[in-house]
């Protein structure tokens, strides 16, 4: 009978030295931890359209992903606010692919941060999570997918939309109000400050739409809501403070 020769890659030892020296970093794409600014200056804004545009050079990741061209701008599953394809051709893109770990810890720490004790479960925020980052109109795209941590300088220059777990549009602005409070919430997750005294904080993205109130409503499949008249659509109602659907 043969033997099994058993070989250890990493003790505990190893493990414990790993992530005492470099902390949340070991987790490497898994990692939640996330960039103190995202634009060297202020992006130019569509509210209307969840999106933003920076084209002045490249911008810093806001997560570690993996940075992946498309030269012919098509990426399937990425959907527009009227169900449109987000990624259908017409121009260079590429996407920041968060691994669905780092996904799944960011929103955890989103929910136990910001969120009221038992209001929703521990692994679903209330609050948009990107999966996906895309950038149309790339001015310039990388030869080969490219790892990123997060702050890397790498991102593509270009028109910025935010998608979740099923490809729909999530509000960016949103999003970066929600990590801005996360950062002063949990400082530790925050890496450096890049140099050259950056201004396009998350802070900043989210001041730059309006305050308020956004509904995306769609169906049971993603697509955007078809009102079927008759009364038989769905309404806004206004109770105190809290807006809602009825």
């Amino acid at each position: 009978m043969s033997s099994i020769t058993t070989f250890t890659i990493a003790g505990q030892a190893s493990i414990r030295q790993r992530l005492n020296s470099d902390g949340l970093a070991a987790l490497g794409l898994a990692s939640p931890l996330l960039s103190p600014v995202w634009t060297p200056a202020n992006p130019t804004v569509d509210v209307a359209s969840l999106s933003f545009t920076f084209t002045a050079s490249s911008w810093y990741a806001p997560i570690a992903g993996m940075l992946i061209p498309l030269p012919d701008g098509k990426m399937p599953g990425l959907s527009l606010l009227d169900g449109t394809p987000a990624a259908n051709g017409g121009g260079q893109a590429a996407a920041l692919l968060i691994h669905p770990q780092a996904r799944l810890r960011l929103e955890r720490l989103l929910v136990l941060a910001l969120e009221a004790a038992g209001a929703t479960p521990a692994d679903r925020s209330l609050r948009p999570v990107p999966s996906t980052i895309l950038i149309r109109n790339a001015v310039t795209v990388p030869q080969t997918p490219m790892e990123l941590a997060a702050a890397d300088q790498f991102m593509s220059g270009g028109l910025v939309t935010f998608h979740d777990e099923r490809g729909l549009i999530i509000d960016v602005f949103a999003f970066a109000a929600a990590i801005d409070a996360l950062l002063k919430n949990t400082s530790v997750l925050g890496v450096a400050m890049p140099g050259g005294a950056p201004t396009g904080t998350p802070a900043a993205v989210a001041g730059l739409a309006p305050a308020g109130n956004f509904f995306h409503v769609v169906d049971l499949h993603g697509r955007p809501w078809n009102d079927p008249g008759n009364g038989n659509g769905i309404g806004l109602t206004a109770d105190g403070e809290v807006d809602g659907l009825f």
